[in-house]
C-alpha cells in the first residue's frame, strides 16, 4: 500500500546536470537513486504510513472539500489559517461520497474529462477551480487533511 507515495516520490525525482538525484518529497541531494528511495523511505515514513491508511479504506464515506479562498500557492502559516477565521480562509466547495479514499476525492474535485463538480460522487455546493495544494479535504468523522505537493498531510483543524 505504501507503494503508492513512494511511486509518487519517485517519479517526482529530479536529476540534475552533475547527476545528482533529488528527492521527489523535499528535494535533498543524493549520488544515485537507490539512497534517494532509501532517504525516501526512512525520512518519510509518516507521509507513506499515513497513504497507507487512506488507501486501507474499502467503505463508502464524505468527505468534505474545502478550497483556499487566497491564492493556495502563497506560502501562508497554516496554524493561522486553520485558527478561529477558518471560514474566512476556506470556503466549502463540495460533499464527495467514495469508497476510494482521499486520491478519488482529489481526482473527482479537479477538471479532467468535464467539469468537476458533474461527477456524479460529487455534491457541489460553489462551482470553483480544481482541488490544489493547501486545500482541505474533511472526513465526516473530524479527520483533516491538506493537499500538500505530493499527497496528503493530515492536520488538526484548531
Amino acid at each position: 500500500m505504501t507503494e503508492n507515495f513512494l511511486d509518487k516520490a519517485m517519479a517526482n525525482l529530479t536529476v540534475r546536470d552533475d547527476k545528482i538525484y533529488h528527492c521527489g518529497v523535499c528535494q535533498r541531494p543524493y549520488k544515485n537513486e537507490g539512497s534517494c528511495r532509501n532517504h525516501i523511505e526512512a525520512t518519510h515514513q509518516k507521509e507513506l504510513e499515513t497513504t497507507a491508511l487512506i488507501l486501507k479504506e474499502d467503505e463508502m464515506k464524505q468527505y468534505s472539500v474545502y478550497h483556499m479562498n487566497e491564492n493556495p500557492w502563497l506560502d501562508r502559516p497554516l496554524a493561522r489559517l486553520l485558527s478561529q477565521d477558518f471560514e474566512s480562509n476556506y470556503t466549502l466547495v463540495a460533499l464527495v461520497s467514495t469508497d476510494k479514499g482521499l486520491d478519488d476525492v482529489y481526482q473527482v474535485t479537479n477538471h479532467i474529462d468535464n467539469e468537476w463538480w458533474e461527477n456524479p460522487e460529487v455534491d457541489w455546493h460553489k462551482e470553483s477551480r480544481s482541488t490544489s495544494i493547501n486545500d482541505l479535504i474533511v472526513l465526516a468523522e473530524g479527520k483533516c487533511w491538506r493537499v500538500a505537493r505530493i499527497g496528503f498531510e493530515e492536520v488538526k483543524i484548531i
